[in-house]
């Protein structure tokens, strides 16, 4: 029912797309709207296994071929080879990693590969084909329709009490993965829902480019896949998600204006007076040790102490392997410090830090090539006005922090190639400014002209 009122929603607002879809490539735009409303639909594990491949693994792979497609017609365009800057430095990353790939990781996997080039890739295809604004606000539509088989399944999962299960070492507390293989990407997924739904509102409200009508109906499916969305985070108790939207939030309200502030603060406040408990129980070792029943260290599942080792058998690689780095999946090496693996007799293997965790597989050299892309990206949304400015910066600023604590945007592949199929905006926003700041300049020209006298009569 639900993925209905999806459709006519989306259906709705795509049937003035028809001189747009001829623009583009009628063929090419539908295969690329395809791609946005499976990609978020690919998180879903399954049981199926081919030649020993799983499911997610087997799916995201085949979602490599219409992706490969799209890159051929892409070749035929005349701004296929004009990159912007943010796609050379995309490049020199992506490049820079799969050199060390090929030539420093003896254990490199074709899984380490797609992960590395699914960003670049559906970023240098997808800027080529959603080549106006209409089609990228109907791009994003589409992908919050793909969202709504993994939310709403996981919700009826979680309601159920069915799919995978974990439960905390230390609090107690249950936290569901519904349809995902693990609880983050879950948690990372509706985190992503709530902010990109934001997000299409800001560009389609924008009247640079033109204001991008959408429909009622979409608006509805889009309450509801909220409310689907925030039911599923609270019971994945994903605290860097948390952390995210505690940054981005604050950050679109404060744009929009001192009342949505305190608004928010409000509705924030009255919710965490409500679930007291399970906020001390999510937040324990944070809360312990901000209150001296235990050491800074043990906070963020003992974060410190996890950063520590891996920042120790870092310093002690040769200087070669420092600048290089040790390879794909070199992050992968055992830190016996971390404080829920001593507890539970577990060996910890996450570097719990996207920018550790290319550091220590790209070395130094990648790491700095990571900071410049998304250096260029922060100035790209510094040219842009408005909301649009503010929810572009709260987003990426929320997805910086989420990557210093978390294994998320860079290391899952999934959410990695979303934020780029999302950043494809940045390089087309300019133009669309240039156009309506011309537009306006007309405007007022045509204004200030003076009104011709017919001079004196006789």
């Amino acid at each position: 029912m639900v993925l209905l009122l999806a459709f006519a929603g989306a259906e709705a607002d795509v049937r003035s797309l028809s001189a747009e879809f001829r623009e583009a490539g009628v063929m090419e735009t539908l295969l690329a709207q395809l791609l946005y409303f499976l990609r978020p639909v690919l998180f879903i594990e399954t049981d199926i296994s081919v030649a020993g491949l799983g499911g997610f693994a087997l799916f995201n792979g085949l979602y490599f071929a219409p992706l490969l497609l799209l890159g051929l017609m892409v070749l035929g365009k005349s701004n296929a080879l004009q990159l912007s800057r943010i796609e050379k430095l995309l490049l020199l990353y992506v490049g820079w990693g799969v050199l060390v790939a090929l030539f420093f990781s003896p254990n490199a996997s074709a899984d380490g590969f797609i992960k590395l080039l699914a960003p670049l890739v559906s970023y240098l295809i997808f800027r080529r084909l959603i080549s106006s604004k209409r089609l990228f606000v109907r791009a994003l539509q589409t992908m919050l329709v793909g969202f709504a088989p993994p939310v709403f399944a996981s919700a009826w999962l979680i309601r159920h009490r069915q799919g995978n299960v974990d439960v905390d070492f230390f609090s107690g507390v249950e936290r569901f993965s519904g349809v995902y293989s693990q609880i983050h990407p879950m948690g990372h997924s509706m985190g992503l829902v709530l902010m990109l739904t934001v997000l299409l509102y800001a560009v389609a409200s924008s009247p640079a480019g033109g204001r991008v009508g959408i429909s009622r109906v979409f608006w509805l499916y889009l309450m509801l896949l909220w409310l689907g969305a925030l039911y599923c985070m609270f019971h994945s108790h994903v605290r860097t998600v948390y952390l995210g939207l505690l940054i981005f939030f604050p950050i679109v309200c404060w744009s929009l204006g001192k009342r949505y502030l305190l608004l928010l603060v409000v509705a924030g406040g009255l919710m965490a007076s409500t679930q007291t408990e399970m906020i001390r129980l999510v937040f324990m070792d944070v809360i312990d040790a901000v209150e001296g029943r235990d050491s800074i260290e043990k906070a963020g599942s003992g974060r410190l102490l996890i950063w520590g080792d891996k920042l120790t058998d870092f310093a002690e690689t040769p200087l070669d392997r420092q600048l290089v780095g040790k390879g794909l999946g070199g992050h992968f090496v055992e830190s016996d410090s971390h404080w829920g693996a001593l507890q539970s007799n577990e060996v910890q293997f996450d570097s719990h830090n996207d920018y550790l965790h290319v550091l220590i597989d790209y070395g130094i050299i990648g790491l700095l090539l990571l900071i410049l892309l998304y250096s260029a990206v922060w100035n790209q949304i510094g040219r842009l006005v408005g909301l649009e400015r503010a929810v572009f910066r709260g987003f990426f600023l929320a997805v910086l922090v989420m990557n210093l604590v978390s294994n998320s945007y860079v290391s899952r592949f999934g959410l990695a190639q979303i934020l780029f199929m999302v950043l494809i905006y940045l390089d087309q926003a300019p133009v669309y400014y240039r156009r309506y700041g011309l537009a306006q300049q007309r405007m007022r020209a045509r204004s200030r002209k003076p009104m011709l006298s017919a001079g004196p009569i006789g």
